[in-house]
């Protein structure tokens, strides 16, 4: 199994998608090369990456290459961290050592709830643009 493989597969995980819901949701993807896909008899393809992506709001450069972040629209708790304001504050308040490790896993659990989060949010969206488009 290659590394995009790999990663769109994490990506349908990550997104709480069953094999069948990604082969309903994406035309090129056959619910026979879903379950191949998952067994590691086939990779995905090129012309499923694509729409997959686009359907889903998965960054294709991350899916291809690894670089960035999982999906497109995610300004994560990390980003916000990083502000340098912040940063200047913080910097002033006492710490412990043992409730930094405490709120560090509470934010990496939460960043990882607002992604999965995130992907459904913009796949029903794109589902209610495929519906309204039939309409």
């Amino acid at each position: 199994m290659n590394d995009i493989t790999k990663r769109f597969l994490q990506s349908v995980d990550q997104l709480g998608l069953s094999d069948y819901k990604v082969s309903k949701s994406v035309d090129s993807i056959k619910k026979e090369n879903m379950s191949k896909i998952r067994n590691g008899l086939i990779d995905v393809s090129v012309k499923v990456v694509a729409p997959f992506c686009e359907f889903y709001g998965v960054d294709a450069n991350w899916l291809l290459t690894g670089k960035g972040k999982m999906f497109l629209a995610s300004d994560s708790v990390e980003d916000a961290l990083n502000n340098e304001d912040l940063a200047k504050h913080a910097s002033s308040i006492p710490v412990d050592p043992e409730m930094v490790n405490f709120y560090e896993d509470i934010i990496k659990r939460k960043d990882e709830e607002i992604l999965k989060l995130q992907g459904e949010v913009y796949r029903l969206m794109m589902e209610i643009k495929k519906v309204s488009k039939g309409a």
